[in-house]
């Protein structure tokens, strides 16, 4: 029996109904036979801080916490880490008026423009007069930006690494050459980086074999690519052929023998090596960063994360 990370965030405000909520999910989804690596093997949750703070700002704490192996949170058996959290956008309610020949998809997209909602979504939850109505009101639930939550951009980092560049040693690279690009800008937080091109320059070292020896073998050329005889020189390998035509035929029919003479490396060295070194890899690194923002408002959330058995 091992154990899993998990972390979800719930959108409901009270903490035990959250946790329940959150529970009551998982169970419905992997079942209650135990050992889901999920927050429904958690009985219980224990709060780590009455400070609000915004999700990805939990998400680096919850990480930090579990590189630490804090007590709190690391036993897989033990409560579930909850953190407050407020997202980065809030829900508004708007109505647009129209009637029965109202273009519902660009009205909406007009509004949410006006929000600066375009990019998130939008549900509807009230409509008022008949679809034959000359005068229709719907109204809708759209995500809009909170002003705290500063402006998101994304910025494109060029890397020149040395040698190969995968796994951990990609990560490392990444995550310092983001550091120092940023770590020093006020105001400036990283929310994610992730590769999204990466270009190796190779160069080939090609070198042959010092030594080598030729064996001749007689082998039946009748599809069967059975070798019947290996020898050192050419002459012995003929007159064995020669010698093997003048027999009764074999495998059914006429014999047809062929010569053949095999290369090879003196004790199993190869003949030729071709051999691709990475000089350099030139990668490019998408950033994802947020300026301008502000201590999160108020808390719209939970956010939950520890280990699980599984």
């Amino acid at each position: 029996m091992g154990a899993n990370f998990f972390e979800v965030e719930s959108s409901c405000e009270n903490l035990e109904e959250a946790f329940q909520e959150e529970v009551n999910e998982a169970l419905s989804h992997y079942g209650n036979g135990g050992y889901t690596g999920t927050i429904a093997e958690k009985e219980s949750y224990i709060q780590l801080s009455d400070k609000v703070m915004w999700a990805d700002e939990a998400e680096t704490l919850a990480n930090k916490l579990l590189e630490e192996n804090n007590e709190q949170i690391s036993d897989k058996w033990g409560p579930a880490g909850a953190l407050p959290i407020c997202h980065p956008t809030k829900r508004v309610s708007v109505e647009i008026e129209g009637s029965s020949s109202t273009d519902w998809e660009s009205e909406l997209a007009r509004v949410k423009k006006d929000k600066g909602a375009v990019g998130f979504g939008s549900m509807l939850v009230g409509l008022f007069g008949g679809a034959d109505s000359e005068k229709i009101i719907k109204k809708y639930y759209i995500e809009v930006p909170r002003e705290e939550a500063g402006e998101i951009s994304t910025e494109i980092l060029n890397l020149n690494i040395h040698g190969e560049a995968h796994g951990h040693k990609l990560k490392n690279v990444v995550s310092q050459a983001v550091a120092e690009k940023y770590s020093k800008k006020k105001n400036v937080i990283v929310l994610k980086s992730k590769v999204v091109h990466q270009e190796p320059r190779v160069k080939v070292l090609a070198t042959s074999g010092s030594k080598r020896s030729t064996r001749y073998v007689v082998r039946a050329d009748n599809g069967l690519n059975k070798v019947l005889g290996s020898f050192k020189t050419l002459p012995e390998a003929k007159a064995y052929a020669r010698e093997l035509a003048k027999s009764p035929p074999l495998y059914g029919g006429p014999l047809s023998l062929i010569v053949e003479g095999v290369v090879s490396g003196m004790d199993e060295e190869p003949l030729f090596t071709a051999t691709q070194v990475i000089l350099n890899t030139k990668t490019r690194v998408e950033v994802t960063i947020v300026k301008g923002r502000k201590p999160a408002p108020e808390r719209d959330g939970w956010y939950f994360f520890g280990w699980a058995s599984d």
